[in-house]
């Protein structure tokens, strides 16, 4: 296997690319951030863009950090490129008005989180070669943004059935998008990249490690929840103490990072 799937990072930087003409197009044709249109941009970048390419990259992280063996990997790289074609699709039916085109693109990418998903956890839950001396923070850490990623997918995959008139339960559509935005950005991909950084930045820089990882982790990992169910909850402040939680531990990050 090569360092990176070369194709998946390719397709990526693709979407990456079209990212820049939606905002190009919006711009040009006076369509504002709120139009029907402007949904394509996210779903270009995070879903078709970055969710695509970190994923690649962890088919590489994930055995050096863990020292374990992705089963199905060649499968697993596959189902990327089935994830960015998802990620494509919705930004396609959000571009062009098309609803009716919104639920069979979230199907696709939800069919490709999961076939790419599945394979990396387990293969992050199953034992090490060898045993690690500081185990306990990666593993719980990677479960839990490939679990973000997973249920953002699936409240994505009801809000793009809801919009097309065809979701099989009643939620609030405002509030469901909340919740996918915030698991999405909050649980799977800052969570991710903090959680790298920490891991190499200090070593690149030749630091000790941080001290207070394992709370910063903590920290952002209850306010994504909040943010993400707060939907959910029979409290009105339960978005507001999410909110709360996830600065606390940005700033937190930033100190201990820096």
């Amino acid at each position: 296997m090569p360092w990176l799937p070369p194709w998946v990072i390719l397709a990526a930087h693709v979407a990456h690319g079209l990212s820049w003409s939606v905002l190009l197009g919006l711009f040009a044709t006076g369509q504002g951030a709120a139009s029907f249109a402007a949904f394509a941009w996210p779903h270009l970048a995070g879903l078709a863009w970055l969710t695509t390419l970190s994923l690649g990259v962890l088919c590489h992280v994930i055995p050096g950090f863990l020292d374990v063996r992705i089963p199905a990997e060649r499968f697993a790289r596959a189902m990327m490129l089935v994830t960015w074609l998802g990620g494509l699709l919705l930004a396609a039916g959000f571009w062009w008005g098309r609803a009716d085109l919104l639920p069979w693109a979230g199907t696709v990418a939800m069919a490709g989180l999961v076939g790419a998903g599945v394979p990396l956890a387990i293969g992050i839950a199953s034992p090490p070669a060898e045993p690690d001396p500081d185990p306990a923070p990666l593993v719980p850490a990677f479960l839990f943004v490939l679990c973000a990623l997973l249920v953002a997918a699936g409240l994505g995959t009801y809000l793009a059935a809801a919009l097309a008139g065809k979701a099989f339960l009643s939620f609030p559509l405002a509030a469901v998008a909340a919740g996918h935005a915030h698991l999405a950005v909050g649980g799977w991909l800052t969570l991710l990249v903090m959680g790298v950084s920490t891991r190499t930045l200090r070593r690149i820089l030749g630091a000790p490690p941080a001290a207070r990882h394992g709370l910063v982790s903590a920290l952002l990992s209850v306010g994504a929840l909040l943010l993400g169910f707060a939907w959910l909850a029979p409290w009105p402040l339960a978005a507001q103490a999410g909110a709360a939680f996830a600065g606390a531990g940005a700033l937190l990050y930033a100190f201990d990072t820096g």
